[in-house]
């Protein structure tokens, strides 16, 4: 599941970003700060599910 939800915020970041680069980044402030904030999150998630990864020992 955490490898979906990594893959899932990659490819929607790409595509945020391609969006973006098509329309030239033309948009208000009030327009933008929502998905760059969104895009934050999303690295932010992206970040913690690779870290929490490498921190989870195994108990058996």
């Amino acid at each position: 599941m955490r490898v979906i939800t990594i893959s899932g915020n990659i490819i929607f970041l790409a595509w945020t970003i391609y969006n973006g680069t098509q329309g030239d980044f033309d948009s208000t402030l009030i327009q933008a700060f929502p998905y760059d904030g969104l895009m934050v999150l999303l690295a932010m998630n992206c970040v913690l599910l690779i870290e929490r990864k490498a921190r989870t020992v195994y108990l058996y």
